[in-house]
């Protein structure tokens, strides 16, 4: 099954066209995956002090996964960079 921006580059196509709608920006992401990463730190040990397994576990995996999308996003970028001319 193809996609309608198959075959798309920086050259051939507008942002506008692209699966997000705009440019993400490498920067923002990185802060975002900082603010992520120390947020699940901060879950994990304020799940131990406080004796709430559970509910520390599920925000450490929701922190992890999306401190894990925040990198996808910045080589998708990359990935665009490297199809300037």
């Amino acid at each position: 099954m193809s996609h309608r921006n198959d075959g798309c580059t920086m050259k051939t196509c507008p942002v506008s066209d692209s699966v997000y709608g705009y440019r993400p920006s490498v920067p923002a992401n990185a802060f975002f995956l900082a603010v992520f990463s120390i947020l699940a730190i901060a879950q994990l040990v304020q799940g131990f002090r406080r004796r709430t397994w559970f509910f520390g576990i599920v925000m450490v995996l929701g922190c992890a996964g999306e401190a894990a999308g925040e990198p996808s996003i910045s080589t998708w970028v990359e990935k665009i960079k490297a199809d300037r001319p």
